[in-house]
């Protein structure tokens, strides 16, 4: 399914300045899961800037940024979910799929 997102978006833009990635459509996804469909941890993080780690992403607990990640979620409720709003029945959204 992560291989047919990116491959939908990859060609749709015309101008390298406005890449689409993956993460905008899992992120969107995510906002309307129910609570009780994943769980978060939150903890300190720093991305490396330079090369040749440059976008590596890793714990620090001392000069971290505080976030909050998705450490779990139901992928086949989310599965099911992407398919249904993918199939264009957008007027009646099951009331599954909304918090």
């Amino acid at each position: 399914m992560a291989g047919q997102f990116w491959a939908a978006t990859v060609t749709a833009i015309p101008s390298y300045e406005f890449t689409y990635f993956l993460w905008d459509v899992l992120s969107v996804c995510a906002i309307a899961l129910p609570q009780d469909k994943f769980t978060t941890n939150t903890g300190k993080i720093t991305v490396a800037t330079s090369t040749p780690n440059a976008g590596q992403t890793y714990r620090d607990d001392t000069l971290g940024a505080d976030i909050t990640w998705m450490s779990w979620v139901d992928a086949e409720y989310v599965r099911q979910m992407v398919i249904h709003y993918l199939s264009g029945e957008f007027k009646t959204p099951p009331v599954t799929y909304v918090n």
